[in-house]
């Protein structure tokens, strides 16, 4: 794929170092979410305790004091949903779990100027470990998911007219995969959990033109509760997972092209764990669980020479936590499952170029 220029010459500075404690959360949770709000804050929703309960809690981090400030609560609990920033500094919140494995078609809205909940418009069909990404006029695609069999369904969202209307299925039914939006507003669907609890290599495109997806060339490993992200030059890397072993395995696609190529594995295997693209285009990995069991170490991936490095070890090793980039460039990484249960830690690390 044709590189932007400027881009091969950037100094990406140092990989991020080692992480420092902030202040915990207001209980023990994993599986919530977390969304950017404006002037350097961060919203965490929903989550898991340690009981199996959903909790109804917000909370808003802002990065400038390092401390957490209680939001409105949801009506109902839920976890394993989606969240996506709109761009008038709200969050819409989709599906996920709420008490008893009820699953939600119910959608919420958080209403950041007057901190409280709305209830827009509903899905069509309920949904949990489900994906969701920000089209670029503004839509919210919703795609897969679980709904006692995995689905291929996908539906769009216009927080202008608070409507959702359906698009093409899914050629390939799937759970637990991944969604980026690519630079021509196309979006990639890979891997998941397919029907009959198969992993899958299966990968497709989504145009938003035509509201059509089309099959593409295939993962050379099945996998799925990998992690991706779009990389400064356009293509899309994915990282670890879990096959019918835990994974280390790195795979890179090129959208011009339409192939896949083998990258450098990671120094672990891991699965369930958090990766993001940093601004200084590192690919940041932290924690999972993996061979050695529930994983304390970070990893950056450098595209530039195909390699991976030490990025700090976490406090805490945990998996099922949740990671965001703050608008400083650091990394925030909450809560969890660790060694000794679930926590409500939380810590963060500078991963902006030094």
């Amino acid at each position: 794929m044709s590189t932007p220029e400027n881009v091969l010459d950037i100094d990406i500075g140092d990989p991020p170092g080692e992480w420092s404690g902030i202040q915990p959360i207001a209980s023990v949770l994993d599986f919530m979410s977390i969304s950017p709000l404006p002037g350097g804050k961060a919203l965490l929703v929903g989550g898991k305790d340690s009981d199996g309960n959903p909790s109804v809690g917000s909370q808003i981090y802002d990065a400038s004091t390092g401390e957490w400030q209680p939001s409105a609560e949801m009506e109902f609990g839920r976890y394993l949903h989606t969240a996506n920033a709109l761009s008038n500094g709200d969050v819409l919140i989709t599906g996920g779990w709420g008490a008893d494995f009820a699953a939600f078609r119910s959608t919420l809205r958080y209403d950041l100027a007057a901190d409280l909940w709305i209830q827009p418009a509903p899905m069509s069909v309920t949904r949990v470990a489900h994906k969701a990404v920000t089209l670029h006029n503004g839509g919210i695609l919703v795609a897969g998911g679980w709904a006692g069999d995995p689905l291929a369904s996908s539906e769009i969202y216009d927080p202008d007219s608070d409507e959702w209307r359906s698009v093409g299925d899914l050629n390939v039914a799937r759970f637990d995969h991944s969604l980026t939006v690519l630079p021509d507003g196309r979006v990639l669907a890979v891997g998941g959990e397919g029907i009959g609890d198969v992993r899958l290599a299966s990968v497709e495109v989504f145009d938003p033109a035509t509201d059509e997806w089309t099959e593409v060339a295939p993962l050379a490993q099945s996998r799925f509760e990998h992690s991706a992200g779009l990389m400064p030059d356009g293509r899309v890397i994915i990282v670890g997972g879990w096959e019918v072993i835990y994974l280390s395995s790195v795979e890179i696609y090129d959208p011009e092209t339409g192939e896949w190529t083998q990258a450098a594995s990671m120094n672990e295997t891991r699965t369930r764990h958090q990766g993001m693209q940093l601004a200084n285009s590192y690919f940041h990995v932290s924690g999972g669980i993996g061979d050695d069991g529930i994983i304390r170490s970070s990893e950056a991936y450098d595209w530039q020479t195909d390699s991976w490095g030490p990025a700090g070890n976490l406090r805490q090793a945990r998996f099922g936590h949740t990671v965001m980039i703050m608008d400083n460039g650091d990394v925030i990484a909450v809560g969890g499952f660790t060694d000794s249960g679930l926590t409500r830690s939380a810590e963060t690390v500078t991963a902006r170029p030094q």
